[in-house]
């Protein structure tokens, strides 16, 4: 990470790092830690590092002074830059270079790093992929010849807080996913998105050490197999706090509960009773079915979240927020499922909850309403 920005640097980027969203107790945690860390990111590109950058130095967090596959010239002043580029001529003309001796060295040094799963380059189209083993497995090696303890902490940057659907379309196909996009689709997202706050999230701390004398019978294949699985498990953990699990189609889920044997059999079931045909019964279920499950609109959604913004400002005296109360749904959600059980004096709770959840990035919750939400002219924009 580069100590100081040029103002090329600061022209491209730094409008748009002043609105990324951070949560406090994520940087007091980083703070806190003792000796050095190794941030892992899996869909590292130059955009993301630079705002880690700009974060570190504002937060006065040790930067990191070895990241894998990383080019960071450009955004050096000049004079540093050349001094580097000399420096790094030097040194691949005079030593060998071995990426696992470097990180070990900084690492022995008490310095942080970073290391990147599985992405070596942005395209257009998607990106190129490596195994993300290959990563991990020198990790593991040099925890194992250094005596001071390391601590591994996810990283990630988020563009908005949509979650990931289950049916990819066809243009995931062609620019890659939102949670791993090609270069296009991230320049895309980053117009889309410049003004609604995207935000990152690190993961909790794993002190290596311990972690690997956990089962200190295990090789290090073994090991490193372990250990990748804990982290990418730590990423989607991190990421459903805050988009919460991936969204199936309201379509998909109707038809997977209606081709589930148990509701087949409740519906002839019913039918007996009430002295009905099943396929009358089955006509009343689907009915009931497109009434009752969720069809989220993130449009809506922002919208919702501007007005209610108003409301909540002119037609009360405001909110009063408990953070600390907030921050212990935060630390279950993404881990566990959560039912939130208001009051429910009004309409206003289940709005009053979405928009402030919404408002501070924790997983958007999904509520359960009847035939009471079916007013007009409001009832299917609340829907």
């Amino acid at each position: 990470m580069v100590s100081k920005f040029n103002l090329w640097h600061k022209i491209i980027f730094l409008p748009f790092f002043k609105r990324v969203k951070t949560v406090e107790t994520d940087i007091a945690a980083i703070k806190n830690i003792k000796g050095p860390v190794v941030f892992v990111m899996k869909n590292r590109g130059q955009l993301e590092y630079r705002y880690f950058n700009y974060l570190f130095l504002k937060e006065k967090i040790s930067p990191v002074t070895y990241a894998n596959n990383v080019f960071t010239y450009h955004w050096w002043p000049l004079k540093e830059m050349y001094q580097i580029f000399v420096w790094k001529l030097h040194k691949l003309y005079n030593e060998e270079f071995d990426a696992t001796d470097v990180m070990a060295d900084k690492l022995e040094r008490g310095k942080n790093t970073l290391t990147n799963l599985s992405i070596s380059r942005d395209y257009l189209f998607g990106v190129l992929k490596s195994n993300p083993i290959n990563n991990i497995e020198p990790l593991v090696q040099i925890q194992k010849d250094l005596k001071t303890p390391i601590t591994v902490v996810t990283l990630q940057f988020l563009y908005d807080k949509h979650p990931d659907k289950s049916e990819r379309s066809y243009f995931d196909l062609l620019f890659g996913e939102k949670s791993n996009p090609g270069a296009l689709r991230k320049f895309i997202l980053f117009l889309m998105n410049y003004r609604r706050s995207p935000q990152v999230k690190f993961g909790t701390p794993i002190q290596l050490k311990e972690f690997l004398n956990e089962k200190a019978e295990e090789n290090e294949t073994a090991q490193s197999d372990r250990l990748l699985h804990k982290i990418e498990e730590d990423l989607c953990v991190e990421k459903a706090r805050i988009t919460g699990p991936i969204l199936e189609a309201k379509e998909s889920l109707i038809n997977e509960i209606k081709k589930n044997p148990h509701f087949i059999e409740r519906v002839h079931s019913l039918a007996n009773e009430l002295g009905k045909k099943p396929e009358e019964c089955q006509r009343d279920a689907n009915r009931y079915l497109n009434e009752i499950a969720a069809d989220i609109n993130y449009s809506y959604v922002h919208f919702a979240h501007v007005t209610l913004k108003y409301v909540w400002n002119n037609i009360y005296d405001g909110l009063v927020i408990k953070h600390e109360q907030l921050n212990k749904v935060r630390e279950v959600a993404g881990k566990h499922p959560v039912i939130l059980v208001p009051m429910h004096r009004s309409h206003i709770d289940y709005l009053l909850i979405s928009d402030l959840f919404y408002q501070h990035n924790i997983t958007f919750p999904h509520v359960c309403a009847g035939i009471n939400m079916k007013f007009w002219p409001i009832g299917n924009f609340v829907r």
